[in-house]
């Protein structure tokens, strides 16, 4: 995990996507940097971790962030997570509750059915490349050279696989709501959740829940100024409502 400098503010952990890395998280950092510390999760197989074997179990992929991140709960903070990432991400407040260690003033999930919901579609996980790459593109993720480049796909082809495993063979077990305030975002257009899918957040939320959809697709957020200006926003109300003190 690496972190962007900032003044002491709110730590945000950005978790990635299904075979994703930091990239896009760091496209906030001008925008977030005054307000915000962003805390970037790097999972097994990607990026400076390439070289190490993606996990394919979500439970094993948590507790792992759970020590990751366990020194850098020293500051209020917030939770982001995309897609899968939201998925991790929720599962990780679960497990810091557990082990009563801290919790984020908030947990935004984004682009992602809440865990309560039963799969839409069938697993994918398992099919050869070309249809696995094929049912993967639909999402319409990742710059398109990475589909033509051969090479390079073959070096994201391992995690994003081990994800799709781990988010696929998920088994959510019903629990007491958390006590954080839950934020579900998505595209108006992202045919991977409906309405329906991210109000189902609502009943994980021990604290406020607010949901909200923007313009765009299941990656709305990589090019939405609205989406930016909103989680500018979001932060900024964490940040007032943490510093509100009662009067004597």
């Amino acid at each position: 995990m690496t972190t962007s400098s900032a003044p002491e503010r709110i730590r945000v952990f950005c978790f990635p996507f299904a075979g994703g890395g930091a990239t896009l998280y760091r496209q906030w950092a001008p925008a977030l940097s005054s307000t915000s510390e962003l805390a970037f999760l790097h999972f097994p197989g990607r990026e400076q971790r390439i070289s190490e074997d993606p996990v394919r179990d979500l439970s094993c992929l948590v507790v792992s962030i759970v020590t990751a991140i366990s020194p850098y709960l020293d500051l209020p903070f917030v939770f982001f997570g995309h897609s899968f990432g939201a998925l991790v991400a929720f599962e990780t407040v679960r497990l810091l509750r557990a082990h009563s260690l801290p919790m984020p003033s908030d947990l935004i999930v984004s682009g992602c059915p809440a865990p309560s919901m039963p799969p839409r579609r069938q697993p994918v996980h398992h099919l050869p490349d070309n249809e696995f790459i094929d049912e993967i593109r639909r999402y319409g993720g990742g710059p398109a050279e990475v589909w033509s480049e051969p090479e390079l796909l073959a070096l994201l082809l391992p995690a994003l696989r081990a994800d799709f495993e781990a988010a696929e063979r998920y088994r959510f077990e019903p629990g007491p709501p958390l006590p954080v305030a839950i934020t579900a975002w998505a595209g108006y257009d992202d045919e991977e959740v409906t309405l329906e899918e991210l109000e189902g957040w609502r009943k994980e939320a021990g604290g406020e829940f607010s949901l909200r959809q923007f313009p765009g697709h299941h990656f709305y957020l990589g090019d939405s100024p609205e989406f930016l200006r909103a989680l500018q926003k979001k932060l900024s109300m964490v940040r007032s409502h943490r510093q509100v003190r009662p009067r004597a």
